[in-house]
């Protein structure tokens, strides 16, 4: 496995791209005309549908139908768009929060190819099958397992894995304007995922949550490179003003 770079650019950016779009989307919403028209095609859906089963398919009674359908359509359109914004705010976190597990995963995969004694510790045992067909990418193996392993961690863990194995102590790493939210932000992901009673996601939090998931990739790239010598990519050079640790160590 080649040494390489932690590609925060492309993490950030991914969460980035999820909080531009759920802004887009609300001021897209907040313009007039923009629930009639959604409320409109509404109409032509539900329309469609029935209309083959009417009791009266004359025109008469289609005509009816379809005044019955847009009375209070545009009403029940904004209610069920808000509605389907409260989801798509869950949507949200949910993305972002599986965004940001992968980068950590990513970030574990560049210090074990930096610094494979840390397999040392890891709590793996092979067979001979095992070893006989991964002769000659062992390390490569042994990498992959311990991902498999990391993966299934809860984020305390994870946290606690980088404090302790990785060195990633710095209090501040996980703290953005005085809150340390990465315990709600998973309480909240597992009961969206898991729970019949889903959380309340509101505009506010929802900001709050992808700004500091995106602080701590920043902020574990810039001390891995600063603290380990590890480098990150950002935005063409801008990575060289952050201070490198010349000999790459734990």
């Amino acid at each position: 496995m080649n040494k390489t770079v932690i590609d925060c650019l492309t993490f950030f950016n991914k969460i980035a791209e999820i909080s531009n779009f759920y802004r887009y989307v609300c001021k897209a919403l907040s313009y007039p005309g923009v629930v009639g028209e959604i409320a409109e095609e509404h109409v032509e859906s539900v329309f469609v549908g029935f209309a083959p089963f009417l009791i009266d398919p004359s025109p008469k009674g289609v005509t009816q139908f379809r005044s019955l359908l847009e009375q209070n359509m545009e009403a029940v359109a904004k209610q069920v768009t808000e509605k389907g914004k409260e989801i798509f705010q869950r949507q949200c976190l949910e993305a972002a929060f599986s965004i940001f597990e992968a980068f950590l995963r990513h970030l574990l995969q560049i210090y074990l190819s930096y610094f494979p004694q840390l397999l040392k510790t890891a709590e793996k045992t092979l067979t001979y099958v095992q070893i006989v067909e991964n002769s000659g990418q062992i390390l490569d193996y042994l990498i992959q397992k311990e991902l498999d392993t990391f993966d299934r961690k809860t984020l305390r863990d994870k946290k606690r894995y980088f404090e302790k194995r990785l060195n990633l102590k710095a209090q501040d790493i996980w703290i953005l304007n005085n809150k340390e939210l990465w315990e709600d932000i998973e309480k909240k992901r597992h009961m969206i995922v898991h729970s019949d009673k889903p959380p309340v996601i509101d505009e506010e939090y929802l900001s709050e949550a992808l700004h500091y998931l995106e602080s701590v990739i920043i902020k574990l790239s810039a001390y891995s490179q600063s603290d380990h010598g590890i480098p990150f990519k950002w935005y063409k050079d801008s990575a060289d003003v952050v201070k490198k640790l010349e000999t790459p160590k734990l």
